[in-house]
């Protein structure tokens, strides 16, 4: 699974759900997984 495919998934799991803490878990997971690529 490609990277951007998971936080297309993510974002339209956010907005489906964005009450639920776990999608803002993810939210925040993925933020954070964009980051580390980033610096690399």
């Amino acid at each position: 699974m490609s990277f951007s495919l998971l936080k297309k998934l993510g974002f339209t799991v956010l907005k489906n759900e964005s009450k639920s803490p776990k999608t803002v878990i993810l939210f925040l997971t993925i933020k954070n997984l964009d980051l580390l690529n980033k610096k690399r």
